[in-house]
């Protein structure tokens, strides 16, 4: 077979000339960019660390959203309990020696 039957053949041929020339389409096209392929794992490489920062992040923020709910519920029941005793007339607890008036008052 001579070198111009060999370029002509087809990927499906086995002809190996369509793959490189694909290639080189590709490089050249990431070097009209100004990117070479070391630039381009570098920023691929930023862009997974960023995404799992993220990641880890979002996780973070959701476990203290789940700790307030729990917190804002106990403090929910509280103040229901408080309602109660103030609508039973109820005095409310001593806040402790230091937080009392004092007795001119």
């Amino acid at each position: 077979m001579s070198k111009q039957q060999t370029a002509k053949r087809s990927p499906r041929e086995g002809g190996q000339g369509a793959q490189s020339q694909k290639e080189s389409r590709e490089e050249s096209r990431e070097e009209s960019r100004g990117e070479t392929r070391e630039e381009l794992k570098r920023r691929v490489e930023r862009l997974e660390v960023r995404s799992a920062f993220q990641e880890q992040l979002a996780q973070e923020l959701s476990d203290q959203i789940y700790e307030l709910h729990g917190v804002i519920g106990a403090l929910k029941g509280e103040l229901e309990a408080l309602k109660r005793r103030a609508e039973e007339g109820e005095e409310a607890p001593s806040l402790g020696p230091a937080l009392d008036p004092p007795p001119h008052y």
